[in-house]
This record gives C-alpha cells, sequence and structure tokens, in this order.
C-alpha cells in the first residue's frame, strides 16, 4: 500500500520513511500542502499523513482541499503533528474531515497500529501492552537507517563547506562518526522540542486572542485559494454552522450585490499594489433581513518581485457607528420639527442646479420663497405647541404640491422655500405658487379648532444668465416681501424694477443710517388752528430728512424702510426730543 508523507522538516519525514518502509509500505513524501496536491493527483493513494505547519500551504488548508477533490476525498487522513494540542484545536481539525489525529512524537508502535487501523489491517498483533518480539530487530534496523541517512546528510554539508566539515574529517571510523551522529542527533532534537513548544505558546496566545477578539479573522492564500476565516468571521456574515467557507468567493458572494462590485475593485486595487493598505465598508444581510455594515481591513504579503502570495486581514460590526454617522448628517442637513431639508442642504441643491444649467444652456429652474400670513398670531394665541403643529401641518401641505425632482426646504421659523426643477416660463412657476395659496385657502385643524393660515410667495426665475444661489434666494424674498405690501395671501414674480427698487431701499437704509448719525432729521411743525378762537392750541412735528445730496426729502421717502428695518424707533425719539426742545422754547417765549 502507498502512503504519503507531508512535511516541511526533512528529518520529520525520514523518521515517518524509516518506520514506515520496514513494514514494507511503499512511502512517498512532499514538503509542504501544494506539493503534496500536485503527488497526490499522479499517484494511487491509500493514506495521507501530514503536519499542520508548512510554508506556502499549511495542513489544514491541505485537508480542505483534499476533501473538496473527487478524486481525493476518500483517501484517510491522518494529522501528525506537535503544533497544536488542546481539545478546542483537535475538534476544528476533526470538522475538516479527516480520520485521525496523533501528537508528535509517538512510539513507532502506536503510529504503526494507527496507520494499519486506517488501512483496515489487522491490528492484533500491536495491540498488547507491551511490544511484540520483533520490535527490537525492528527498532535496531530504525536506528541503523537514521544513522545512514544522517550520515549521508552529514557528508553532504561536509561538500558544502558547512559549519560541520571540520568535524566530519576527524571521524575516522565508523563507531565514532555514529557516536557523533548520536550527540547531534540528540541535540538537534532538543532544539526542536524546544522550537516546538515556543511555537506552541505563540500560537496559543493567538488561538485565545481570536476567540477573544469582537472582530473576525481572515486568511487568504492567493496561490491555491483556500480561505481560512474564523468562528467570529463567520458569526458576522451570519452563516450556519453547516455552511461551507473556504474560498474568498463565499465571502464576497455574501455581500450585498450594491457593494460587492467595489469591495472587489478594492481588494483588487491593494493586490495590484496601488494602495498601501486594504480597507473597505460594505453591507451584508443581517439576522433579522436588515443590512449589517462591515468594516474589512487587511494586508498583503508580497514576495521579492512584488507578487502577492497571501492576504490576511479582519472584519468588524460598524453598523452602530454607521447609524450614529447617518444621524448626525441628518441633523446638520435636516429641519428637527418637519423632516425638510434645512436651508444648507436646499443651497447645496441650488448650486448643483445651477451647475448643471451652465452646462446645459436650454435648462431653467426657479425659487420660490414662501412666508406664512399670521403665523405669529397663532403661535401668540394658541402657543407654541400649536404653532409647531402648524408648521408640520403646512408642510404636508406643500410637499403634497412638489413635483418629482423639486425640493422643499424650511428655511428658519415660518419661512419656506421651494426648488422646482426644469422649469421654463414664469407661468409655469406662478401656476405652481397659485395652486399652493389655494391650497391654503381650506382652514388647518390646528390643537382641535379650526385655524386660517395665508401664505405669501415670492417667485424668482434664473433668466438665461448666470445666478449666485445667494442672490436668487435674495429675489425670492424680495418678491415675497412685495405680495405682502400687495394684501397678502398673494403670488409676485421678482422683475427687473423690483430689482431696483430693492436695490434703491437697500442704499436707502444706509444712509438713513448715517442720518441718524449725524443729525440729518428735524420735525417740521403744522400747526392746529381752533376755529372757535382763531389761536394756534397745538403743532404737528413731521419729520423730514435733509439729504446732503437730494435735499430736503419727505416721510414717505424713508419712512417705509425705517419701520421694515427697525430704525423707526430711533429716529422717533430724535424726532419727539427735538419737538420738545421746541415746545420748551415756545412756552419760554410766551406763546
Amino acid at each position: 500500500m502507498r502512503i504519503l508523507i507531508v512535511d516541511d522538516e526533512e528529518a520529520g519525514r525520514y523518521l515517518l520513511e524509516s518506520i514506515l518502509g520496514s513494514k514494507g509500505y511503499d512511502v512517498i513524501s512532499a514538503v509542504d500542502g501544494l506539493d503534496a496536491l500536485e503527488k497526490a493527483r499522479d499517484a494511487r493513494l491509500d493514506l495521507i499523513i501530514t503536519d499542520v505547519l508548512m510554508p506556502r500551504m499549511d495542513g489544514y488548508k491541505l485537508c480542505v482541499r483534499l476533501k473538496n477533490d473527487a478524486d481525493l476525498c476518500t483517501v484517510p487522513i491522518l494529522v501528525y503533528t506537535a503544533s497544536f494540542g488542546d481539545a478546542a484545536d483537535q475538534r476544528f481539525a476533526m470538522s475538516l474531515g479527516i480520520d485521525a489525529f496523533l501528537l508528535k512524537p509517538q512510539e513507532p508502535v502506536l503510529l504503526l497500529a494507527e496507520v494499519e487501523r486506517l488501512l483496515n489491517r489487522d491490528v492484533t498483533a500491536v495491540g498488547s501492552a507491551g511490544p511484540d518480539a520483533d520490535e527490537p530487530g525492528m527498532l535496531k534496523e530504525y536506528g541503523e537507517r537514521i544513522s545512514h541517512k544522517l550520515y549521508e546528510k552529514l557528508l553532504l554539508l561536509e561538500q558544502t563547506n558547512t559549519e560541520l566539515n571540520s568535524t566530519m574529517r576527524l571521524l575516522n571510523d565508523e563507531v565514532d562518526a555514529k557516536s557523533t551522529l548520536v550527540k547531534e542527533l540528540s541535540l538537534a532534537v532538543s532544539k526542536e522540542q524546544q522550537a516546538q513548544e515556543a511555537l506552541l505558546v505563540s500560537q496559543e496566545r493567538y488561538a485565545a486572542a481570536v476567540r477573544g477578539a469582537n472582530d473576525g479573522i481572515w486568511d487568504w492564500d492567493l496561490d491555491s485559494d483556500a480561505f481560512y476565516a474564523s468562528p467570529r468571521f463567520r458569526d458576522l456574515l451570519g452563516l450556519r454552522d453547516d455552511e461551507p467557507l473556504v474560498s474568498a468567493e463565499q465571502w464576497l458572494e455574501r455581500v450585498l450585490p450594491d457593494d460587492a462590485e467595489r469591495l472587489r475593485f478594492e481588494i483588487d486595487l491593494h493586490l495590484r499594489g496601488l494602495t498601501p493598505h486594504f480597507e473597505s465598508e460594505h453591507q451584508v444581510p443581517g439576522a433579522d433581513g436588515a443590512p449589517r455594515w462591515m468594516l474589512s481591513r487587511g494586508q498583503a504579503l508580497r514576495r521579492e518581485d512584488g507578487t502577492p502570495y497571501r492576504m490576511a486581514g479582519s472584519l468588524s460590526d460598524i453598523t452602530e457607528r454607521k447609524r450614529q454617522e447617518d444621524q448626525l448628517l441628518h441633523n446638520a442637513l435636516y429641519d428637527g420639527l418637519t423632516g425638510l431639508p434645512n436651508r444648507s442642504l436646499f443651497m447645496d441643491r441650488m448650486t448643483f442646479l445651477e451647475t448643471r444649467r451652465q452646462r446645459h444652456p436650454d435648462y431653467e429652474f426657479a425659487v420660490l420663497f414662501i412666508d406664512l400670513d399670521r403665523f405669529k398670531t397663532v403661535n401668540e394665541s394658541l402657543g407654541h405647541a400649536a404653532g409647531d403643529e402648524l408648521l408640520v401641518e403646512v408642510s404636508r401641505r406643500l410637499l403634497l404640491c412638489t413635483r418629482t425632482g423639486d425640493t422643499l426646504a424650511r428655511l428658519s421659523g415660518d419661512e419656506f422655500a421651494m426648488l422646482l426643477d426644469d422649469v421654463q416660463e414664469p407661468l409655469d412657476a406662478d401656476r405652481l405658487a397659485r395652486a399652493i395659496v389655494d391650497e391654503f385657502a381650506v382652514p388647518f385643524v390646528i390643537a382641535g379648532a379650526e385655524t386660517y393660515s395665508s401664505a405669501s410667495i415670492g417667485i424668482a426665475m434664473t433668466g438665461g444668465v448666470p445666478r449666485d444661489p445667494e442672490e436668487l434666494l435674495r429675489d425670492a424674498e424680495t418678491a415675497m416681501y412685495r405680495a405682502k405690501e400687495a394684501g397678502r395671501a398673494r403670488v409676485e414674480v421678482f422683475d427687473s424694477v423690483m430689482h431696483a427698487r430693492a436695490m434703491s431701499a437697500l442704499q436707502t437704509e444706509s444712509e438713513l443710517r448715517r442720518a441718524l448719525e449725524r443729525g440729518e432729521l428735524e420735525p417740521y411743525y403744522q400747526p392746529v388752528v381752533s376755529l372757535e378762537t382763531g389761536l394756534i392750541v397745538s403743532c404737528e412735528a413731521l419729520v423730514r430728512w435733509n439729504h446732503p445730496e437730494r435735499g430736503l426729502l419727505g416721510p414717505y421717502e424713508f419712512v417705509p424702510i425705517a419701520e421694515q428695518t427697525g430704525l423707526i424707533v430711533p429716529m422717533g425719539i430724535v424726532v419727539m426730543r427735538a419737538a420738545c426742545e421746541r415746545n420748551r422754547e415756545w412756552q419760554r417765549a410766551g406763546h
């Protein structure tokens, strides 16, 4: 019968070859998992004995590949290793489908008994408590074969000028040579045991860290496409115990389709050396059906020529972090009361449409500035809770009036704005604005009572020329104020005359502030005469503005602006003080 030995340590292979060869087995050897796969496909095998830790492909990955090969899946596998020893590691090995698990070193008799059991041979001869009659002879033959093999190895080292060269020249007879070989073998075994113990401690620490970590660990052999995933990794993907996960493709198939292609692309970028490390956020189905966000990080190991041969990393559940980020983003861009976009998001949307308009000259859009009439009365009479309820209901009605592609936002207080996508004519915007006015004619039911609240709306069109979003919104607001002045519950479209009036009002406001500082305002007095006596009984004090450039201005040219800007209060104080002083002077003069 033919047995394949898989071990990267030459001494380990010699030991097994000698023990099994002495019993008449046909033995072939491989130095690692990849070498073993190649030889297994070319030879008819009755048993495979493999170590665990080996370069290129370890024993566990080899077992996975063998059990998934239709031609090799029935060949018994014996894992013979000193690398792992706790019960959990043995259970993991057995879960891969191996047939037996032995820890190094084993007595030759016990090892042969396990081999014969796996080959369905008669094992009664080795089942007793002590060695059989042939054992001393077998051990002697085993010792001579080992001595011969190691002797040949030392002769080879002598030819290549190794450090044992001088020692071999002193070995003049076979007895002394064998004695020295025994000492060298003992020293080598001792060093190997120390290394194995240190490796075992390191692996125990690693295994404990993997089991205790909240992140999933993955390891991908790029040459063989074998993929190892920790139990936590499987849990994060929502895999059942019976679902396989032996390739990277089975991991990627669990990622939601919208993210899978991007994840493959990011992996490919790193494998090609275009990114220093791999990092990707993607979604997988959760146990409750809702997607969960995962963060995967990794690093590729490369050969001297830069070719990657292995990639390993971690997988973390970041669903809660993503939820908090989305909430923060929502709070920054949306109104907390109505759920509508806020001013910041509205301006961002306007900027986007203006960019589109500059690329497509035939494209136009419009802005509606909507302000509630008498909202302050509702707030003060019914309370702030009722005012909030009215704002929510207003938002609902405005949304009913929007079209696909339009954006409705709450700017502040009782001010709303609507961005109309693809509007070519002012008449189209005017028609929609009047539909909103009609919608507000229906009473609102607030705090259990019917409440009426109309809306004044201003419209601003892009007009075929580049427009700054802030300027366009300001024009719509100017038109809205014009609608309020005209009687409320009205619609006004911004035009050049309105713009000129707005610019004039802005200039007047600026000059009026300087006039208050310079004392350019003074009262003119209109006497009130008694028809019975013909005497002056009182005077009306009427403000005039001694403008340094425009001359004497009447109140109709600046009082409305003072009322809108709040300058009417300091202006009233100036006029009253001047009138009182003049009244005192008249009284002192006997009038």
